[in-house]
C-alpha cells in the first residue's frame, strides 16, 4: 500500500515537472528558431509545459505532506487526485494531444524538427498521461487510498475524492493518538 502511494505521487512530480525540464535544457532553442513557420508547434510545446507545471503542481506539492498522518491532509490529496488528476488532467492532456495532431497536420519540415521527431513526440506524450493515468486508476489508487485512510476503520474507509463526506476528518484519532 505504501509503495503505491509513493509511485503514485512521484508520477504526479514526473508529470509536473518533465516537461518544464525538457522544455528548457531540450527543445526551447530550436522551437523558438522555428515559431515563425511553425506556430502550433511552439504554441502545443508551450501550453504543455506550462499547463503541467500548474495543473499537477498541486498534487505533486501535497504529496510529501501526507507522510505526516492527518486524515485531513490525506483526504484532501484524495479529493485532489481525483478532480485535478482526472479532470483537471484529462482536459490538458487532450488539448496537448489535439494540438499536437494540428502540429502534425500543419508542421514545415526544418532542422530542428521533422514530422517525425514531432510523431514521436506525440506518442511519448500520450504513454506519460494516458498510459500512466490508466495505469494508477486501476493498480495505484485503490492501494495508495487505501493507506492514506488507514487511520479509520475499516467500514469508513472508501472515500475517493467524489463520493462520501470527508467532514469532521479533522476531529479523527490518528494513528496511536487517541483524544
Amino acid at each position: 500500500m505504501r509503495t503505491a502511494h509513493i509511485i503514485l505521487g512521484s508520477i504526479w512530480w514526473t508529470l509536473a515537472y518533465l516537461p518544464i525540464t525538457l522544455w528548457y535544457t531540450w527543445r526551447r532553442e530550436g522551437i523558438r528558431e522555428d515559431k515563425d513557420e511553425n506556430t502550433w508547434y511552439h504554441w502545443t510545446w508551450n501550453f504543455m509545459w506550462m499547463s503541467h507545471y500548474f495543473v499537477y503542481q498541486l498534487p505533486a506539492i501535497i504529496f510529501p505532506f501526507t507522510f505526516f498522518g492527518s486524515l485531513s491532509v490525506n483526504q484532501f490529496y484524495i479529493l485532489v487526485n481525483y478532480w485535478i488528476g482526472l479532470f483537471g488532467g484529462g482536459i490538458i492532456a487532450a488539448i496537448t494531444t489535439v494540438a499536437f495532431i494540428i502540429t502534425l497536420a500543419t508542421h514545415t519540415d526544418t532542422s530542428n524538427a521533422g514530422r517525425g521527431i514531432i510523431a514521436i513526440e506525440l506518442i511519448t506524450y500520450l504513454t506519460f498521461t494516458v498510459g500512466l493515468a490508466v495505469f494508477s486508476s486501476f493498480f495505484l489508487e485503490p492501494k495508495a487510498y487505501e493507506y492514506l485512510e488507514l487511520s479509520l476503520p475499516k467500514n469508513q474507509r472508501g472515500y475517493d475524492g467524489k463520493s462520501g463526506n470527508p467532514e469532521g476528518s479533522e476531529n479523527q484519532p490518528i494513528g496511536f493518538v487517541a483524544l
